[in-house]
């Protein structure tokens, strides 16, 4: 039983209930004073006051920033604003004073509601006993929306399997993302206005009785989901493990993207308005494009085997009507010639049919197909196609776990957008320039993040034909996911028949032999299985151990799908150069191609180096052989 309700009198009514929850819709320092300490920087650093953007794009604080470091902030009354570190375990310190007057604390991201329009200090420290640290981090901002979220997501309780509405089919894995809030805000279907939309949840525990969910829409863009008509509810069935509902787009909205928020809670409305953290339940943020209804015309009622008659629109000219003649009397026609470019008739008679031969006269007016005016033949719109891939990366790979090192990570210089761009790599169908945020980073355990890896979709017909491509993140148990760390790819294009295939920055991609069936049923494709059919030759490793698997092999440093020990532009020379070239003892810390084990150290010699792997996928034997990758 959807509704949309007028939020003041749902906020009159049930006001009393935020306090329950520590304040978090409107003030979220209450909260984490409980938790974390308040820390004050020593430094500002830049010297000058940052102006964030008011659109929500992210304004950068700063790109050299040290922990222990402080910026000064002009923030707006009424706006929520949210900070973040690229070091995933850093804690910010949001205050009206340079070294006091803390209003909210805690592990990055902090969000901040401003209650007055004046300059803000953010401070930035490793830890919350307010650690000091001269590294380079990234610091960064933007206006948001509200936080929200749970405390309890999952376990034995409430959380959203799958969301469904329009072009949007989500299934969104088995876990929840940290804080009960995953922002899936990449996913997006078309409206219109007056258009009623229909939505599906499923709940994966159900209470009877008890739960509720909210979708709640921005229309108007204002940041705020607290407007009228904004909000809608659903009560659920009996078993609450589905739910239905509808939304409404207003006549008067805007074309453009407008930001969507689905929650699902326990017991009361107030626990799934779209702001605050509660105990139970998850949120979900997604997008809707509106586009106006009236640019494409609609068709008239006719069919197209029943002919019609046209009635016509006289043309004015300068041609003059004929006289009041008979036609069955002949007259004598006087013929008055009119000098013109016009050719006169030949000898033929009236009488006599005489063949006609067309001169098909040049235009630029396309021909017609072959189609039946009264049958109806459909269009299929690009969809979003949901693939789950898993493979696993020699480097890291552990035959004794069963699962990748996750060393990288914790590296400062870990990249937040995919770094295949910068090394050349032309994505297609609209991938490229994937972000993700720094806490995705501070998930441990087989769902943490070894690296960024690259999926290809490439046309049936033509495997060597790119239709489309994203940078992904790979988890250590193998699993490819989008920048949440949770969910799947998914690629918008016409449901069909695709290959899959996996590329990484200095192991030899790998794509699938036979094309895959894609709809909006996540197709499934796990090289690490040695039964799972590639293209080409030797395409994957073959490692042993308690856990065997099929892996890609790794040493291809220069990203140009050749594992090359000796000449020129082998992969070798790279590492030594990376570690000055001269003393081939040296190591170098960091997030570099020519780390090939994917340890965050590159090394030349010794123990665990990143040389000898090249020598031994060649082979071992001869220097000069190469191994080339499997692909199209």
């Amino acid at each position: 039983m959807a509704r949309s309700i007028e939020i003041s009198s749902l906020i009159r009514t049930t006001g009393y209930r935020f306090a329950a929850a520590c304040a978090v819709v409107l003030f979220i320092a209450p909260c984490q004073h409980l938790v974390f300490a308040q820390c004050f920087g020593g430094f500002q650093f830049p010297s000058s006051t940052v102006v964030p953007q008011d659109d929500g794009s992210i304004t950068t604080i700063s790109s050299f920033s040290f922990a222990g470091d402080r910026a000064r902030i002009s923030l707006l009354a009424g706006r929520t604003y949210r900070f973040t570190s690229s070091i995933a375990t850093d804690h910010i310190t949001v205050s009206t004073d340079a070294a006091s007057g803390a209003q909210v604390f805690g592990a990055t991201p902090v969000f901040f509601t401003a209650t007055t329009s004046q300059d803000h200090f953010v401070h930035f420290h490793t830890n919350a006993a307010c650690g000091t640290q001269n590294a380079n981090r990234i610091t960064q901002m933007r206006r948001d929306y509200c936080q929200a979220g749970t405390t309890s997501c999952g376990f034995a309780d409430e959380r959203i399997v799958l969301f469904s509405t329009g072009t949007i089919h989500n299934a969104s894995g088995e876990f929840c993302d940290p804080g009960g809030y995953s922002d899936f805000t990449h996913l997006s279907t078309f409206v219109s206005a007056g258009m009623e939309i229909p939505w599906t949840l499923v709940n994966e525990m159900a209470f009877p009785g008890g739960q509720l969910v909210s979708v709640s829409v921005d229309w108007n863009r204002n940041f705020s989901f607290f407007d009228n008509d904004e909000i809608f509810f659903d009560e659920g069935d009996d078993g609450n493990f589905t739910f239905f509902g509808s939304i409404l787009v207003p006549l008067d909205v805007t074309p453009g993207p407008v930001r969507m928020r689905v929650r699902l809670g326990f017991l009361t409305t107030a626990n799934v308005l779209p702001c605050g953290v509660n105990t139970y339940g998850e949120v979900e943020d997604y997008t809707l494009i509106v586009v106006s209804p009236n640019g494409i015309f609609a068709g008239g009622d006719g069919r197209g085997d029943v002919a019609t008659s046209h009635t016509s629109a006289p043309i004015s000219s300068a041609i003059f009507a004929g006289g009041d003649g008979r036609g069955d009397i002949a007259a004598p026609y006087l013929v008055a010639p009119i000098p013109s470019a016009i050719f006169s008739g030949g000898d033929g008679r009236g009488d006599i049919a005489v063949p006609y031969l067309i001169e098909p006269i040049p235009s630029a007016i396309f021909s017609g197909g072959d189609g039946r005016g009264d049958i109806a033949v459909s269009y299929v719109l690009p969809i979003q196609l949901p693939v789950e891939v898993r493979a696993y990366l020699e480097g890291p790979y552990n035959s004794s776990t069963g699962l990748m090192g996750d060393a990288l990570r914790t590296l400062p210089d870990f990249p937040l957008v995919e770094p295949y761009t910068t090394l050349g790599y032309g994505h297609s169908g609209g991938g490229g320039g994937e972000t993700i945020d720094a806490t995705v980073l501070v998930v441990t355990g087989d769902k943490a993040v070894v690296d960024w890896v690259l999926l290809e979709l490439r046309a049936a017909g033509d495997p060597s034909l790119v239709v489309a491509s994203r940078s992904a993140l790979l988890l250590r148990d193998g699993f490819v996911v989008d920048m949440d760390g949770v969910s799947n790819i998914g690629f918008t294009l016409q449901p069909g028949q695709y290959h899959i295939a996996i590329l990484h920055r200095n192991h030899l991609g790998v794509m699938r032999g036979i094309a895959s069936d894609m709809s909006i049923v996540a197709s499934q494709v796990d090289f690490t299985n040695s039964f799972t059919q590639v293209f080409g030759t030797e395409a994957r490793k073959s490692i042993s151990g308690s856990f065997p698997a099929q892996v890609l092999w790794a040493g291809d440093v220069t990203f140009d799908g050749v594992i090359k020990y000796a000449g020129s532009g082998n992969d070798r020379d790279p590492i030594l150069s990376r570690i000055g070239g001269i003393v081939p003892t040296n190591t170098v810390v960091g997030y570099h191609g020519e780390d090939v084990n994917l340890d965050g150290t590159v090394k030349y010699a010794g123990a665990s180096n990143d040389r000898d792997p090249i020598l031994q996928n060649i082979g071992g034997v001869v220097p000069t052989n190469v191994r080339v990758e499997q692909m199209p």
